[in-house]
């Protein structure tokens, strides 16, 4: 017996996504608390999904690293506790009785997502300084270093590698102050053709060589690193447009001011090494995720401060309380 299709305690829905409905779940006689993405019906009648989903998540099984959330089973089964009435407004009412669900299922992470991080920032008016986000950059890229580094060992990179969703809501941080990225398993756009374009994704995290196809390596992970950093540094994408395709239009062709120039309390040195990595040209970026890691240790280096977990289970600490204040006030 799978673990999804043991008797349940609780279960609760967490969120709902474009491909995946989301729940926190609960078993009888295990204290754990479990993540359960489960693939909508309308998709689980799609072959090319189902090949794509079950081929990724075999690969990515087996990848742990603090950085990363872990995939702990995959496969498709009787989930009946998930659907209506037993939770109200759930998508999957898709589902014939005595049907099946796909789903993956992750170990769940207390966390607070950086999406709110950064709006809490907005809130109290406080900029994140430069050397935290220096820090977080360090983050990202282990995060994605290693996912690269387990897909080598078994066999090679799967199909869709290069369209995750890395919007600053799928990275987690955690109260021990690690960051977790939650974000691979997103649809990529080519497959799910037989919906007519069902499958639908943000263009503000593409990076020029996806967008015009061409080649593609690391270093599409080192331009989504630097947008993200310059994201943390001003609280909005640069990127985004009032349009898809002013979106689009931005990414190829829109050259970003010096982070310098904008907040004066940045450094030109990490100016530098952000503008770099958003280079549209991708031989003109750090030739991979190392090199991007370790220039970002350099800046912390010469200011005087080394990587450190210490602020993020500060920042961590002090979105809890503010949370808590927020429902008590409400």
């Amino acid at each position: 017996m799978s673990l999804v299709e043991r008797s349940v305690e609780s279960v609760e829905r967490v969120s709902a996504g474009a491909h995946f409905e989301n729940f926190r779940v609960q078993f009888e006689g295990d204290e754990q608390v479990y993540f359960l993405k489960c693939l909508y019906p309308y998709f689980a009648e799609d072959e090319d999904v189902l090949s794509w989903l079950f081929s990724a998540a075999q690969r990515y099984q087996g990848c742990q690293h603090p950085n990363l959330c872990e995939l702990l089973e995959f496969g498709q089964a009787a989930l009946p506790y998930l659907y209506p009435p037993h939770i109200e407004g759930s998508f999957m009412t898709g589902v014939p009785e005595g049907g099946t669900s796909v789903y993956l299922l992750f170990s769940h992470i207390e966390h607070t997502s950086l999406r709110r991080l950064m709006r809490d920032a907005m809130f109290a008016n406080v900029w994140l300084r430069p050397t935290l986000i220096a820090m977080l950059g360090v983050q990202m890229c282990e995060a994605f270093l290693s996912m690269f580094s387990h897909f080598r060992e078994k066999g090679g990179l799967p199909r869709g590698v290069y369209a995750p969703d890395v919007r600053p809501r799928d990275w987690l941080l955690r109260p021990d102050g690690m960051v977790a990225w939650g974000g691979f398993f997103r649809l990529p756009p080519w497959i799910g053709r037989e919906h007519g374009g069902i499958i639908m994704h943000s263009f503000t995290y593409l990076t020029p060589e996806l967008i015009m196809d061409t080649e593609k390596d690391e270093r599409v992970f080192v331009f989504i690193v630097g947008e993200l950093l310059y994201e943390h540094a001003i609280f909005r994408n640069p990127f985004m447009g009032d349009s898809d395709l002013r979106t689009l239009e931005a990414i190829l062709r829109k050259d970003l001011p010096a982070l310098h120039t904008i907040r004066r309390d940045i450094p030109p040195a990490f100016s530098r090494i952000l503008q770099r990595a958003l280079s549209k040209q991708p031989e003109h970026r750090h030739r991979g995720l190392a090199e991007l890691q370790y220039e970002l240790l350099c800046f912390l280096d010469v200011l005087g401060e080394s990587f450190a977990l210490a602020p993020f289970r500060a920042l961590y600490e002090e979105s809890v309380k503010r949370q808590a204040a927020q429902s008590k006030s409400s």
